[in-house]
């Protein structure tokens, strides 16, 4: 049995390996958008998920939004 259990947590690992997503971090949103065209192949989801607060930079989350758009636009 305990050999058994042992196979089933290897097979989950090399499944996690084939899963997993790739996570590449960047400094900067036109960084993080070249980085995403040269990653990503066709059909592909790309997620972009901050690490911290845009406050800072954007009155709101439309106009981050906006900005995303615009730098994919002008890929």
């Amino acid at each position: 049995m305990a050999e058994d259990k042992r196979r089933g947590e290897h097979c989950s690992s090399e499944i996690m390996k084939q899963t997993m997503p790739k996570i590449i971090r960047c400094e900067t949103y036109e960084e993080a958008v070249l980085t995403a065209k040269k990653h990503a192949k066709p059909g592909q989801v790309v997620l972009f998920s901050p690490a911290s607060a845009s406050f800072d930079f954007f009155k709101n989350f439309m106009e981050r939004g906006e900005k995303f758009k615009q730098l994919v636009n002008d890929l």
